[in-house]
């Protein structure tokens, strides 16, 4: 398992993208959180194992019926733990 760092670009905000993120990240049984951010991105950290990092940054694309995902940036990052998976203010 690795920690990667996803910052999510388009109109991502207002639209539940942070709790689509979430529910997806439930169903995959992915560990970290997902945040908006000042400049209208969204970041996610998320804990993927090789078996799911492709078919959660698939969801990603896709996003929300009224979002619209123009690019992701995906940085690994020095692995942390997370219990869950939390949607942060």
């Amino acid at each position: 398992m690795k920690s990667y760092k996803i910052t999510i670009r388009g109109i991502v905000q207002g639209v539940g993208f942070r709790a689509f993120v979430k529910n997806i990240a439930d169903v995959l049984d992915v560990e970290g959180y997902v945040k908006n951010e000042k400049d209208g991105t969204v970041l996610a950290i998320a804990n993927l194992k090789d078996d799911n990092k492709d078919k959660f940054i698939k969801e990603l694309r896709v996003g929300p019926p009224s979002s619209k995902v123009e690019k992701i940036d995906i940085d690994e990052i020095e692995f942390c733990m997370y219990e869950s998976f939390d949607i942060r203010q």
